[in-house]
């Protein structure tokens, strides 16, 4: 039988999956990850949902750099907009760092 679960590609997805495994969420890469490096919305998303889940902060647009910027908030991170995410939009591995760090 096949293992349908793929392991986690690139350093930030390895960093993606361990945020996810701290925080007790499933990991799923279909619903989580694409197939470059970027964390999908919904990866972002469901460690917001986690970390959010007494506090009941609702970010302004729901965009990946919304949801980051409140995971900052929640978790008392300063957000340096050059650094946390790419022109594009993208999350970049020092985002994902520096939540790590914040949850230990």
């Amino acid at each position: 039988m096949k293992n349908k679960l793929k392991p986690p590609r690139g350093s930030k997805h390895l960093i993606f999956h361990e945020i996810l495994r701290i925080l007790d969420i499933k990991f799923d890469s279909k619903k989580y990850l694409s197939s470059g490096s970027t964390i999908k919305r919904s990866g972002i998303k469901v460690i917001f949902d986690k970390l959010n889940e007494e506090e009941n902060i609702i970010p302004e647009k729901i965009t990946k750099k919304n949801f980051l910027k409140s995971i900052f908030i929640l978790q008392g991170i300063k957000f340096e907009n050059n650094l946390d995410v790419s022109k594009g939009g993208t999350i970049t591995s020092w985002a994902l760092l520096k939540i790590i760090q914040s949850l230990k």
